[in-house]
Parts: C-alpha cells; structure tokens; sequence
C-alpha cells in the first residue's frame, strides 16, 4: 500500500503538468516546417501553402497560448527555418523552382520585409544570425 501511495505522489504531478496547449491554424493546405520559441515567449512559425503551380511562404506570430498575433504571405516557395534575430526580427529560408532558386529573408518584429537575398543553384535547409 505504501508503495502504492509513494507512486502516486510522484506519478500525479507529471501527470496534470502535460501538454499546455494544441493549436491548428488552417487547413490541409498549409504546412508547417519550422518552430521557435520567440523572446517574448510566443512562436514563430513558418511553412508554406500549396497553392499549384506556385508554393507561398507562411509566416506566423503567435502569443504564448498559441493565439495568432499576425499572419505574412510571401510569393517565395517553401519556407525550411526560420528564427528570431537580435533586433526581435526574423530571418528565413526559403526554396523555390525544386532547388534551382532559394532565397533569404529579413524581417522586422511584425513580419514586414526589410530585405532579401536571392540564390541561385541553391537549397536552403537551415539559418542562422552571424555576426
């Protein structure tokens, strides 16, 4: 019996402390690709829709429950990272035309472009801030 107690005073609170929340924000033709938490807390996310012939860049804010603080759409293919930069913008990679264009894009902390960075004959998995 003591055992039994024992085991369901250490086994309750990993039990009630779970999963914080669940959040879908689409439908089947968007898909998510890459996730970071973001310093305030919230996420970024970022993906792609499909959209024949032409795949568009997803960009999303959330806050920390997983609410939507704002959408970005950009006409640049697959989106495969994204993350947060030391000005709380946001850098991303992105994929296009089966690898033959890939791009790189800068953020500010509403999503709104600043600036990007075309490469040909390239594939972009991952990103990240230098120096």
């Amino acid at each position: 019996m003591k055992n039994l107690i024992l085991t369901l005073i250490i086994t309750l609170p990993l039990t009630l402390s779970g999963q914080g929340w669940e959040q879908v924000y689409n439908d089947t033709t968007r898909v998510g690709i890459s996730v970071e938490q973001t310093t305030d807390n919230g996420y970024i996310i970022c993906g792609y829709e499909k959209n024949n012939p032409i795949d568009y860049t997803i960009l999303l804010k959330t806050d920390i429950n997983g609410d939507t603080i704002w959408t970005k759409v950009f006409n640049k293919g697959e989106c495969t990272c994204v993350k947060q930069t030391n000005d709380d913008g946001y850098i991303l990679s992105t994929n296009h035309y089966a690898g033959i264009l890939s791009e790189v894009i800068k953020t500010d902390s509403n999503g709104d472009t600043t600036w990007t960075k075309k490469i040909t004959y390239g594939f972009l998995e991952s990103i990240k801030q230098t120096s």
